[in-house]
């Protein structure tokens, strides 16, 4: 039997100038960057399914470029009181996908300058450090434990890579997290 989680995240990164003045699509040397990622559960089987929202704050143009802005997730699976699965599929399905860098974990935003890379934390599926897949179906390497989490780091990053600068604006975005059971 086969039962479905539908997570979905909203990514939120609102750009403002320092000074509070009006925006406007030019280049943000300088500027501060206001981010916030979050998940939330929409259908939930085995047991509830929870995520961690993560904030950047305010955040200049030159430390997305210097690659240290990183935000932390978590996701929960708990599958305790219940049969407990033989097999866990994941599969992230980025609203803005890269168009070219999307299986190594990049996705893009409303604001064409500006994407995120999505990374693994843990083992659980994936090597630390390396890309998280977007629009393919992943398998956990085990499925013994009734409480299961995957950790990921997401970080903000300029486009095209090797970018220098930023447009000023919204780049929101969202992913969709499917979750099977088998």
């Amino acid at each position: 039997m086969c039962k479905s989680i539908l997570l979905t995240s909203l990514l939120i990164f609102i750009t403002r100038s320092c000074y509070g003045s009006e925006l406007n699509a030019t280049s943000i040397i300088g500027g501060a960057v206001q981010s916030q990622f979050s998940m939330n559960v929409k259908i939930a089987t085995c047991l509830p399914a929870t995520v961690d929202n993560v904030t950047f704050g305010a955040v200049d143009t030159a430390t997305i470029l210097s690659g240290e802005v990183e935000g932390h997730s978590t996701l929960f699976l708990d599958c305790t009181g219940t049969i407990k699965p033989q097999r866990v599929t994941i599969l992230f399905e980025p609203a803005n996908p890269h168009l070219t860098m999307g299986s190594v974990g990049y996705i893009g935003s409303k604001n064409t300058t500006l994407g995120y890379f999505v990374s693994w934390e843990d083992e659980q599926i994936g090597a630390i450090g390396e890309g998280v897949p977007m629009g393919k179906a992943l398998f956990f390497k085990k499925t013994d434990a009734s409480l299961m989490k995957v950790k990921l780091k997401i970080k903000p990053v300029v486009l095209p890579l090797g970018g220098k600068s930023v447009h000023l604006g919204n780049g929101n975005t969202h992913i969709t997290i499917k979750i099977k059971y088998i």
